[in-house]
């Protein structure tokens, strides 16, 4: 679970939400009072969520990552209304893959883009480097 501070329904009022991991193969976002306000279904449960960027941050869309029962990590931006599904990565492409227990993003070196490092059940350790976009 994640509660995070924004204006999703553009109205320039910041306020508090919370996203949800749920067992139903779904990420929820709900506002304060419970009412349902978006959501996506995804391939496997949802194990954890992190933020990578808040919005007000970069004055870009609030982008979040997740990772999967399956052993699948992706990626969704968090709108007003919806979930956009931004990418999955099909984890069994080096066979079985252990479940997502963390997923974390940080800057691990100066001057460098962000990384993605992920822990899984057995305790295997990833580390992903995010590639700035070109043009």
């Amino acid at each position: 679970m994640i509660v995070h501070h924004s204006d999703l329904s553009g109205t320039g009022q910041v306020e508090p939400y919370v996203i949800l991991a749920c067992n139903d193969s779904s990420i929820k976002v709900i506002d304060d009072s419970g009412r349902l306000l978006s959501q996506c279904v995804l391939d496997a449960a949802p194990t954890c969520i992190t933020l990578v960027q808040e919005a007000a941050e970069a004055q870009r869309p609030t982008i979040l990552l997740f990772g999967l029962q399956n052993g699948n990590i992706g990626a969704v931006e968090l709108q007003a209304d919806e979930l956009i599904v931004l990418w999955e990565l099909d984890a069994s492409y080096e066979g079985p893959k252990a479940p997502v227990s963390h997923i974390k993003v940080a800057q691990l070196k100066d001057n460098q883009p962000p990384s993605c490092i992920l822990v899984r059940e057995d305790s295997t350790i990833e580390i992903y480097k995010f590639m700035p976009r070109q043009g």
